[in-house]
């Protein structure tokens, strides 16, 4: 069982925010879907969950216990996604 926390997250390249001050939490048997046009920033977002890079600002909380406190393969090892080719 799992809940995923988003506080105050922000994403910054190059000095250009991407993602500013995000917040949300998806308990446990909750469903998230991230849907947008090509370039939007979907993948971006998912992708800060297993710390293929981090956040300028701001927490992600994997059952309360922020992601940068796990060893990145445990991490890792439980964090599944379906991601769908653009058509």
């Amino acid at each position: 069982m799992a809940r995923l926390t988003l506080k105050n997250l922000t994403l910054a390249y190059d000095g250009r925010v991407v993602i500013d001050k995000l917040s949300l939490s998806v308990d446990n048997g909750d469903y998230l879907c991230v849907v947008g046009e090509n370039g939007s920033g979907k993948s971006t977002l998912i992708n800060l969950i297993p710390r293929f890079y981090d956040a300028t600002e701001g927490e992600i909380l994997v059952n309360g216990v922020n992601v940068k406190e796990y060893k990145l393969t445990d991490l890792r090892n439980h964090i599944g996604y379906v991601s769908q080719k653009a058509i």
